[in-house]
């Protein structure tokens, strides 16, 4: 029973960021396509690059989810922007364990 705690051990000492790591699931339940996914640090001003990609193909379409691995426990906002333009921002999301978003109408529809 040692060898593997003794692996699991050392492997939390080499490579702690990947243990400590978080995954947001983007589930998109809504009708329209989202295009844009956007993280920044709680607060900061500016967005980071689209989390989905600069391809015309990274979209989560309507009932299909996307998943961004590697985000530290912290917190964050996070913005969506949908292929019709809308955006849909979320402030001060606390990443303390893997978190799931689902878009839907209603969010749309509520998001300022």
């Amino acid at each position: 029973m040692r060898k593997p705690l003794a692996t699991a051990a050392m492997l939390a000492v080499l490579f702690p960021a990947a243990l400590l790591a978080r995954t947001l699931e983007l589930v998109n339940e809504s009708s329209v396509t989202i295009e844009h996914l956007f993280v920044a640090w709680a607060g900061d001003k500016g967005w980071g690059p689209d989390q989905l990609g600069s391809s015309r193909d990274d979209i989560v379409a309507p009932g299909a989810s996307f998943r961004l691995n590697g985000l530290e426990k912290d917190t964050f906002d996070l913005k969506i922007v949908t292929h019709t333009g809308q955006e849909c921002v979320i402030e001060g999301v606390h990443f303390r364990t893997n978190m799931r978003w689902t878009v839907t109408d209603k969010v749309l529809r509520e998001c300022r």
